[in-house]
């Protein structure tokens, strides 16, 4: 036998030219001839006329790739988006849209009638998406401890003698900014945590950055009275307590950052 596209010569039960590729007579005659017609969910074969499913992955007949699993592993996976439907009746008089149970146009006043023109309305429903456990749990401890810090502060300072207060009299009033700035903090970690704030997030760096500036002045106006080591310690602490701080808090969040407002 000799394939009619290229002269080959052939074994006599070849279904297919080893040449050219091209079918044979018996390969021609042995394929599936195509129904008259076929069901919804079949397929034809555009290389050998059989008919199979039409999810399938390849032709039972020839197991040639479908033209379903091409478009399934090459095409990019659409993203459904979820909607909200609300139908609405239509005034014939001024095409306001109404709620299904009006009886009269909101607008013109004008009867409703029962066989009112009525419109489905789509709209995207966005999903608020909430932080994880792990990350509630540090912005609330981390709020715990910005109020808690408030109470050897101002203890420290009410228990100090009468005659300190009056060689330090912006002592007072470092305390009374640090204390406010600290609340602030502290309410704004609740915020973050609660409703997903990016304005949150800024006010909380804003603030942390003040204190710490206000924690400066305040360690600076006690030079005198303390040890230079010691202040040095405590500034050095306070700025990269501050800032580790603030980098964690960043790090938990950046998972979920677009999904803020």
């Amino acid at each position: 036998m000799f394939c009619n596209m290229c002269g080959k010569n052939l074994p006599d039960d070849a279904k297919f030219c080893l040449g050219c590729g091209a079918k044979t007579r018996i390969a021609i005659e042995q394929a599936p001839k195509a129904p008259n017609y076929i069901r919804a969910e079949e397929q034809i074969c555009r290389f050998c006329g059989g008919v199979y499913s039409r999810y399938a992955g390849k032709c039972p007949h020839c197991n040639r790739v479908t033209a379903y699993a091409v478009n399934k592993t090459s095409a990019p996976a659409v993203k459904r988006e979820a909607f909200d439907t609300v139908k609405k009746r239509i005034c014939g008089k001024c095409n306001e849209p109404n709620s299904m149970a009006s009886m009269t146009c909101i607008k013109c006043g004008e009867e409703l009638p029962l066989d009112s023109q009525v419109v489905t309305y789509r709209s995207p429903i966005k999903k608020k998406r909430e932080f994880s456990v792990g990350v509630k749990v540090w912005l609330i401890l981390c709020a715990i401890a910005a109020f808690l810090s408030i109470i050897p502060t101002l203890t420290g300072y009410l228990s100090m003698p009468e005659q300190v207060h009056a060689l330090l009299p912006s002592y007072g009033i470092y305390i009374m900014i640090g204390i406010i700035l600290v609340i602030i903090i502290g309410v704004s970690y609740i915020i973050l945590c609660s409703a997903m704030k990016k304005s949150a997030f800024f006010t909380l760096v804003v603030c942390r950055c003040l204190d710490l500036i206000s924690a400066i002045l305040l360690l600076n106006t006690l030079n005198p009275l303390v040890e230079v080591s010691l202040l040095n310690g405590m500034v050095a602490g306070s700025v990269v307590g501050v800032i580790v701080n603030i980098a964690i808090t960043f790090a938990l969040i950046k998972k979920y950052w677009n999904d803020m407002e």
